[in-house]
């Protein structure tokens, strides 16, 4: 969306270039130079926002999954990319000028101010990008350590849990550390309230249900992750069957089903894929730096919007996303991309 509205600001730009039969009237070069400048310091937070919210819903984030991220963050920052746009503007502004029969280099003192915006422009570009790669190399080295140390107490974390919520849900896969005085989580999701089911399923067979009296969440404190100290009820057999019958199970996770004594007729949806989510903003990035018309920049948007969509409903169909992805502009690492989105399906 900061790309988009960037390119209107530019747009803006050109239609105030006139002619109104005595004189030409420019542009500010350096208010259009600060339209880019603008949108590099906004597409450095973006970046890092994207990205942790990407990995956070990852488990288990290595260095190699980080070090892609970089790498595919610093692909959209590449001076390359920005440092000649105010040239390629004022060509432009050239352009139209000819076609009022007003010659380009009329004005010697106006080409050499032009000249200096233009360095000026380039100068503040390179400074931008080098400052908001290494900000956001920072910003992910630190949350890389970040995760190490929430793996640290991970580890503790020998059980496996399925959490039954009273709406209905069911969340599978859980971490956890069942003992004696309660149940342990690392981590604030997903959200554990008084009433829930907790279920873990053990090595000999086995299988134990507690009730939740109290979530006992608590934040990050001194390095130690945010998580649940759950005070629980151990249910007994009957108890548990009664209490579990009660639930009406909306369950998540790839092929998670549940089958108690019966045959099962149950249908899967498959949560959408982390990496795709990766990929797709990696797509909406390519087709915002391209230099297409508004009208060609929002029509290659509604394609990867339909193509996250895909993934959204949990059961894509390849073939849909293929004819999809097909439509979209050869530019940029799009290619590249989308053989990555296909390999995934």
């Amino acid at each position: 969306m900061n790309a988009r509205r960037a390119r209107n600001e530019i747009d803006n730009f050109y239609r105030e270039v006139l002619y109104d039969g005595s004189k030409f009237r420019y542009p500010s070069l350096q208010e259009v130079g600060s339209v880019w400048l603008k949108l590099i310091q906004r597409k450095e937070k973006e970046f890092i926002d994207e990205t942790k919210r990407v990995l956070d819903a990852i488990m288990a984030v290595d260095e190699n999954q980080l070090c892609d991220a970089m790498a595919t963050i610093e692909g959209f920052l590449q001076d390359n990319l920005y440092s000649e746009r105010l040239k390629r503007f004022v060509e432009g502004v050239e352009r139209k000028a000819s076609s009022y029969g007003i010659p380009c280099n009329r004005n010697p003192g106006a080409s050499r101010s032009t000249d200096l915006a233009n360095a000026a422009y380039q100068c503040g570009v390179i400074n931008l990008l080098r400052t908001a790669r290494r900000n956001i190399s920072t910003e992910l080295q630190l949350y890389s350590s970040s995760r190490r140390q929430q793996m640290g107490f991970s580890s503790l974390m020998t059980d496996t849990i399925s959490v039954l919520k009273k709406d209905g849900n069911r969340i599978d896969g859980i971490k956890a550390s069942v003992q004696s005085g309660g149940i342990f989580i690392s981590e604030c999701t997903p959200l554990i309230e008084s009433g829930d089911l907790i279920q873990r399923k053990m090595s000999n067979g086995g299988e134990e249900t507690f009730e939740v009296i109290d979530p006992g969440f608590h934040e990050e404190f001194h390095g130690i992750p945010a998580g649940y100290q759950m005070a629980v009820k151990k249910l007994g057999i009957p108890e548990a069957q009664k209490a579990v019958q009660h639930i009406s199970y909306n369950i998540t996770g790839h092929n998670a089903r549940i089958n108690q004594s019966s045959v099962d007729n149950s249908t899967n949806v498959v949560n959408v894929n982390t990496d795709a989510a990766t990929y797709i903003m990696a797509l909406r990035s390519a087709i915002q730096e391209a230099c297409f018309s508004i009208h060609d920049e929002q029509s290659a948007l509604d394609v990867i919007d339909a193509v996250d969509a895909q993934f959204q409903s949990g059961h894509p169909k390849k073939s849909v996303i293929a004819a999809l992805l097909a439509a979209l502009p050869n530019v940029a690492n799009v290619a590249t991309i989308v053989t990555s989105l296909l390999a995934l399906l």
